[in-house]
């Protein structure tokens, strides 16, 4: 339209004729500063005009009467008019310059001229959309009339489906946008009430009452919803909500039985193709979760019976070793203080007891395989991992199996020698006293681990027959961990835990016998505190055989890092193992050719200086690696 049709458009019209119309989409802020506007007016006159359209009073004819005109744009301008009428500044007779449209385009026109000024309220932009939708716009229209895009629209739109209430309070900025987009996640406004009145006041954040609203559905991103498939719901019969307000395109499953049973329907499918295979059994669950574990152990390892050769070499071996350990002592009754030749002559006898001891070690690796009565009634369960993909854990005793097993199999003893992995059996005792602390430590914190073990052990003594093998001593006594590790004293774990003792003493009387009266009047998150302490420090997970983790699953279920506890030292481990083991260390924590000065120095100070070089690197022996078991 030219600047000139657009001036014969412009009418001088008094304003006792004016009234604003209901399509004004502006309805926030519409007061402030309106005095200083009608002084403007008064002083330079309506520099601007207002937009309007032809109106009818009720129950009369356009023929009778004078039309009205209802101002869509320029609403604070007609208020600042009303005021200076009232304040007998100006006459009703006062012409006010209006351009005159039709009723259709009056919304647009609102709109279109409050969207270019910063201060225009969501609510009012949103209600204006739905005005405009409802006189037959489509969305696509509507976004390219306004220069934005469809999304937009519809986010607008579907705030403008929040019960009433919730908006007056956002425009009194009495609830936040985050809220309010929260809210809207349901057109329901009675379950958008019931949400926001089964919160407490100070608890009535966006997450909170998204949470409530959707308690009963199943997010895209969970892993048992990406294990089924968008697909594979959506051709169940399964209805999809997608928030307009994610960042990324994410969709809510509505159906959360369905999902499962989806998810249940795929898991028995893989399980079927399992025992196809042979396996004795195969159980399905949607997650493989702490309390579920716990009902399997896994299949032992034992040592098959040596062959012919390989007892021959064990015994030479074993010849060599006496013969180079006796060589070895009368080199050092000599005095290391003569030549520096006498040293230099026994370096090849360290390095042979390295060498024979290595390949003994060999030799044992080479003899583990899995106990053949407890592998013929092995398993596997099939399982949702947190990825959404589907997890087989094998090789495992269903709690039936697991406990007649047991009762068959004798009692293991330890034993002085080395175990499979080169570990001695007071070493590997040495270091699950290191794990066990650790673990204390770990359990100390986390009130609902504690809980949940308490509760296990409890209810193997009340619940079954046979009493397992709990990592929860129940009697409360406390294990003395340093006499097995000396170098506990002042380590990490045990300031961590009489940092924690300390912190807790303060809640409790120094008499006894008003214990009972003082946990009773406890919060129950400091009662869980307290809880938590006293069975973290019953935890034992010692044990002098590599192969057996008394406390495994509680160790995954705290996420226990030894790396965070626990670092090689010269007196704590590396005295304890053989040279070549040592060097062979330092080769995969670092680099072979890291381990190259190393190669030459006597067996304490290369433990000293592999220490120096392990410090830091996270390098842990397997009996302090995380397990699954």
């Amino acid at each position: 339209m030219s600047m000139t049709q657009l001036s014969e458009q412009i009418r001088h019209i008094p304003v006792a004729r004016l009234q604003l119309s209901p399509l004004n989409v502006r309805q926030t802020n519409v007061d402030e500063g309106i005095e200083e506007l009608a002084s403007l007016i008064l002083s330079q006159g309506v520099l601007q005009n207002l937009i309007v359209h032809e109106v009818v009073p009720t129950g009369t004819t356009k023929a009778k009467h004078q039309p009205c005109y209802a101002v869509v744009a320029g609403g604070r301008r007609w208020r600042a008019l009303q005021q200076l009428v009232q304040g007998k500044y100006i006459k009703q007779a006062y012409g006010v310059p209006c351009r005159v449209i039709s009723v259709e385009e009056a919304v647009h026109a609102s709109l279109a001229e409050n969207s270019g000024r910063r201060d225009i309220h969501i609510d009012d932009q949103f209600e204006a959309f739905r005005l405009m939708i409802d006189g037959g716009r489509s969305i696509e229209e509507v976004a390219a009339a306004f220069g934005v895009t469809p999304l937009v629209v519809q986010r607008r739109l579907r705030l403008a489906n929040v019960a009433r209430e919730f908006i007056e309070l956002y425009r009194k900025d009495e609830l936040t946008l985050d809220v309010l987009m929260a809210l809207a996640v349901t057109d329901d406004h009675e379950a958008q009430r019931q949400a926001w009145q089964s919160l407490p006041e100070h608890n009535r954040s966006a997450h909170a009452v998204r949470e409530v609203l959707t308690v009963q559905d199943v997010a895209l991103s969970d892993p048992v919803a990406q294990f089924v498939g968008l697909a594979a719901y959506e051709a169940g019969g399964g209805v999809v909500r997608r928030d307009l307000f994610a960042e990324d395109d994410d969709a809510t499953l509505l159906d959360a039985s369905l999902v499962r049973s989806l998810a249940n329907a795929k898991l028995q499918e893989h399980a079927e193709r399992l025992k196809e295979e042979g396996l004795p059994w195969v159980d399905t669950c949607l997650e493989f979760e702490y309390s579920v574990q716990a009902a399997y152990r896994r299949v032992q390892h034992t040592y098959r019976d040596p062959t012919e050769d390989e007892q021959g070499r064990v015994v030479e071996l074993e010849a060599e070793l006496e013969a180079l350990w006796d060589e070895d002592e009368s080199h050092d009754a000599e005095d290391e203080t003569e030549t520096d030749e006498g040293s230099e002559q026994t370096q090849p006898v360290e390095e042979r007891i390295d060498r024979a001891e290595a390949e003994l070690e060999q030799i044992r690796q080479q003899r583990k395989v899995l106990d053949p009565q407890q592998q013929s009634r092995a398993g596997a369960v099939v399982y949702i991992g947190d990825d959404g993909t589907l997890q087989v854990e094998r090789e495992l005793l269903q709690p039936s199996d697991s406990a007649n097993l047991q009762r068959a199999t004798p009692t293991a003893r330890t034993s002085k020698s080395a175990s499979p992995n080169g570990h001695s059996a007071s070493l590997v005792r040495r270091l699950s006293a290191q794990r066990t602390l650790a673990l204390q430590a770990t359990v100390a914190a986390r009130p609902d681990i504690a809980l949940i073990a308490l509760t296990h052990r409890l209810a193997l003594r009340i619940f079954y027959s046979e009493v397992s093998a709990g990592a929860v001593n129940i009697s409360g006594s406390i294990i003395e961990l340093t006499r097995e590790a000396p170098e506990l004293l002042g380590s990490k774990a045990q300031r961590t835990l009489e940092d924690r003792r300390e912190q807790l003493s303060a809640l409790l009387p120094s008499d006894e016998e008003a214990l009972f009266t003082a946990l009773s009047a406890l919060p129950q998150a400091q009662l869980l505190d307290v809880l938590a302490y006293c069975v973290a420090r019953c935890v034992s997970d010692l044990s002098s055989d590599e192969q057996l983790r008394p406390a495994a699953l509680l160790s995954q279920a705290t996420g226990l890092d030894m790396r965070e506890w626990w670092t090689p030292t010269a007196d704590g481990y590396l005295n304890f193992i053989p040279k070549e083991c040592i060097l062979d260390i330092v080769r995969g924590a670092l680099s072979p050719e890291a381990a190259v000065p190393l190669k030459h120095l006597k067996k304490e100070p290369l433990a000293k200086a592999a220490a120096d070089k392990l410090s830091g690197t996270g390098w842990l022996p397997s009996v302090l690696k995380a397990s699954a078991c």
